[in-house]
């Protein structure tokens, strides 16, 4: 192979290393989370990469020189915030977060109503979330609670905004984003009216905090109900969003809050646990709180019984006379929904340190897929136009497309895929497919992702509509031309391909589910034997697959760690994962890597061609950090962030691979005990995609 063609395909590798970063490309923009110091978790710990924004809570206001400042005792850990979170997600955005619950709602109300002292904290945030290394400032002051504060709030922020901009034109930074937490509602216990036309004009978004709408016993005159939604008492936090919506504030400029904690109880009678049950006053603790990691080890401790309950959309479990009102993760995923329905900016959380193993918050990025699939399914199904959701498609009329290919014609077919030959759609495969495919490829919109132009549903016609690209795919450049067999759910050098500058993008989501649920393929092994196959268990025999996920039907982020670290050894290799080698050719592409590393062999092992003085040790580190990611076990193998930050931090240490997975040979476990590697075998019926530019 030409050397400056494997020069290219490792610039490739480096180029499409962020498409794994697939949280930072979904459709809602914020999915935020709330911070503070004794939260119980130090900021490194936390999964920053289940998050867009972060908000470290709280700097002050004091009272004396109307300027922000962070005490003494915070002062290295605020400082730190930004780099500590980002080392797990580069990309996600940090706010410094001004007030909170327990801060001077009189020194606040003091300082908005001046000219000059409102300067003097304006100046003084600015300036202190720069030298903190903040991308943003969060106002929360709990309430302005007359007409004359809410005015002055206003004012605050107008000028807060003229501030901010002013500061980033001189600078030549980004300018700050600027939020706000608010009541549910912008009508303060309907007495007072937030400034919802200075706020839609001055902030970036507003953190709705809907929630605290907690019972049992309370109602409309003594207070909110727990629930997103509460129809017969006229509060809740869907009442309170559509009314931020009427009053002015535009619905993308709102962020729904859900807390990760509830509310105990004690109740009056234990055999009454029903929402409305009534109580005597809070338990567990003084004012009745509780984080949802301490919940749920209450409800394993104390065998207590869970309900969720779908009208108000939250949770509950009691044992004994204790009663506790929280949300969980069908709660959370409803409430995401919600807010992608409603045309949402985003979520976020109060507080990211209850969460019980980060559960809540992967439940979190789950329901904005499954809201997006949920709206897209209802107007593919319908054949509307998506131009709401997904603003770059159009809908094609079958005639259009039939004119443009020549009514199909074998001269304009580019090839064939597992889900069918381009343009046309003729395979078994069906509407669930093919909807599948239009949701994924349009709400991860990626400079490396093959671009969705369109879609057609004319009668039993379903057709996408892809930008073209000229230059195959990748495998046709690591392996010459080759029909070799292709399987789904998997990320493979065929399914990267390459513009006519050799700019690598990711195609055919659709094949995540090309097996039908009620689809038998016979055991190659055992004809006699079948299979029942679903979406969830489906045996493949492609190389890329991870060990948990074949054995287990196991899948996850790592999954396709897993995948990227085999792609790596290809490229740095050309090599198949097919084929047998080493002196006895018994070894697969992993255990043969492994064995070359461990031997310090590795340029044995590497193409030559791609060898030269100014990139061996790059060639090298890849190889390693490939090891690290097709480990045996998914909790062994880094994430997709810290990947990159191995790759591109050539001096950063970087951990000693285990031996990979599906090995054959003896290995140690950490008590020295021999073990032996099984042997996975799969099914070879597969479906074959002829690699021609799609």
């Amino acid at each position: 192979m030409a050397s400056s063609n494997n020069h290219i395909l490792l610039f490739l590798f480096f180029s499409f290393l962020s498409l794994l970063q697939i949280n930072s490309c979904m459709a809602q923009n914020v999915k935020g989370g709330y911070w503070f110091l004794n939260s119980g978790i130090t900021a490194s710990n936390i999964n920053s990469t289940l998050f867009t924004h972060l908000f470290c809570a709280f700097a002050d206001l004091d009272a004396s020189t109307n300027q922000v400042v962070i005490s003494s005792t915070n002062a290295q850990t605020f400082a730190a915030f930004t780099s500590d979170v980002q080392q797990k997600n580069p990309s996600v955005e940090t706010l410094l977060s001004i007030g909170g619950g327990s801060s001077n709602a009189t020194a606040f109300a003091a300082m908005a109503s001046q000219s000059s002292s409102r300067k003097s904290f304006i100046d003084s945030s600015i300036a202190l979330a720069r030298y903190n290394g903040f991308q943003g400032l969060d106002l929360d002051w709990e309430y302005p609670d007359t007409d004359e504060k809410m005015t002055n709030l206003g004012l605050l922020l107008q000028e807060w905004r003229t501030a901010v901009a002013a500061e980033a034109a001189s600078s030549g930074k980004d300018a700050l984003l600027l939020s706000a937490a608010v009541y549910y509602s912008p009508h303060y216990w309907s007495h007072v009216d937030y400034p919802v036309a200075a706020m839609a004009a001055s902030l970036d978004w507003i953190n709705a905090m809907s929630y605290d709408f907690f019972g049992p016993g309370w109602s409309s005159t003594t207070g909110p109900l727990a629930a997103l939604y509460d129809p017969g008492n006229g509060i809740s936090g869907d009442i309170g969003l559509r009314a931020w919506i009427q009053a002015g504030m535009p619905a993308e400029q709102i962020v729904l809050g859900f807390p990760f904690y509830g509310h105990a109880f004690v109740l009056s009678n234990a055999n009454d646990h029903s929402y409305f049950a009534p109580f005597t006053g809070p338990a567990i603790s003084s004012d009745g709180t509780i984080v949802y990691n301490n919940i749920k080890k209450y409800i394993s401790q104390n065998s207590a019984t869970t309900v969720y309950n779908s009208t108000v959309v939250s949770a509950y479990c009691y044992s004994g006379t204790t009663w506790i009102s929280y949300d969980d993760t069908q709660t959370i995923s409803t409430k995401v929904v919600y807010a992608g329905e409603k045309g949402l900016k985003g979520y976020f959380a109060w507080h990211v340190a209850g969460d019980d193993d980060w559960v809540l918050s992967q439940t979190g990025i789950l329901g904005v897929i499954k809201g997006f699939s949920s709206r897209l399914k209802t107007m593919v199904c319908k054949g509307e136009s998506l131009e709401s959701g997904t603003r770059s498609l159009r809908t094609f009329g079958y005639a259009t497309l039939k004119a443009a290919t020549d009514d199909f014609s074998s001269e304009n077919k580019l090839g064939d895929g597992g889900f069918g030959p381009v343009y046309k759609k003729t395979s078994n495969q069906g509407l669930e497919e093919f909807k599948n495919e239009v949701m994924l490829t349009a709400s991860l919109q990626h400079v490396n992702l093959v671009r969705l132009i369109g879609f057609c549903t004319n009668r039993e016609e379903k057709m996408l509509i892809y930008e073209y690209m000229p230059n195959k795919s990748l495998d046709f450049y690591l392996f010459e031309y080759s029909n070799f067999t292709i399987i789904h759910r998997d990320l493979k050098a065929s399914n990267v391909l390459l513009d006519d500058q050799m700019n690598p993008k990711i195609s055919d989501f659709g094949l995540a589910r090309i097996f039908r649920k009620d689809d038998v393929i016979p055991h190659r092994y055992s004809p006699a034997k079948s299979l029942l196959l679903n979406p969830i268990s489906v045996l493949v025999c492609s190389g890329y697959v991870s060990p948990e996920y074949k054995r287990e039907g196991i899948y996850s982020m790592k999954y396709d760690v897993y995948s990227y670290g085999v792609l790596l050894l290809q490229i740095i290799s050309s090599r198949r994962t097919s084929c047998y080698y080493g002196l006895y050719e018994n070894l697969n592409l992993l255990e043969y890597a492994y064995e070359q590393w461990k031997d310090d062999k590795c340029m044995e092992f590497i193409e030559p061609s791609l060898d030269d003085s100014s990139s061996s040790c790059k060639l090298l580190r890849c190889m390693q950090v490939a090891l690290l990611c097709v480990q045996e076990k998914p909790g062994d193998r880094p994430s997709m962030l810290e990947v990159s930050s191995m790759l591109k931090n050539e001096s950063s240490a970087v951990n000693f691979p285990k031996k990979p997975a599906f090995s054959i040979t003896e290995d140690e476990d950490e008590d020295g005990k021999c073990l032996l590697k099984e042997t996975i075998h799969s099914v070879n019926d597969a479906s074959i995609s002829e690699l021609f530019p799609r």
